[in-house]
């Protein structure tokens, strides 16, 4: 388990999001067990559910009302990822604490209203990491030499 109380996880989140230029707010609801987090950034937020009863835990980056990744633990799947070209699937995954999830968004960049991958390993290792990527719309013909 990644994180025991509310106070554990709410503590790491204060921590990291202040070190932070993209944060432009936090909100922040605790009901009785449960602790729903909002940290709002330029143009999307990223949701954290925590139930300190059963140790349900989501980290989600939410853009147009939609999940564009996200790592989630609860008691069916346990810890699953909803990966960025696929985020209606749930791959296995490590247990993930906040700082880690959000070393991981930090990967994912905002170009020109897409979101982009920074490779961590070397280009020929990366050969097909997105199997079934629509890549039409990814150019214009005009972009074309």
């Amino acid at each position: 388990m990644a994180y025991k109380t509310i106070e554990q996880l709410l503590d790491e989140i204060y921590a990291e999001i202040t070190k932070k230029k993209y944060v432009k707010s936090i909100s922040v609801k605790i009901e009785g067990p449960i602790l729903k987090c909002r940290i709002h950034l330029n143009n999307s937020f990223i949701s954290v559910f925590f139930n300190e009863e059963t140790k349900t835990t989501a980290y989600t980056i939410i853009k147009e009302n939609k999940r564009t990744f996200g790592i989630d633990k609860d008691n069916l799947r346990g810890w699953h990822k909803h990966p960025i070209n696929n985020p209606n699937t749930h791959p296995p995954c490590q247990k993930t604490k906040f700082k880690q999830f959000l070393r991981q968004i930090e990967e994912i960049m905002e170009k020109d209203g897409a979101l982009h991958t920074i490779p961590r390993k070397p280009t020929k290792e990366m050969k097909g990491f997105v199997k079934g990527i629509d890549t039409s719309k990814l150019r214009d013909e005009e972009d074309r030499f």
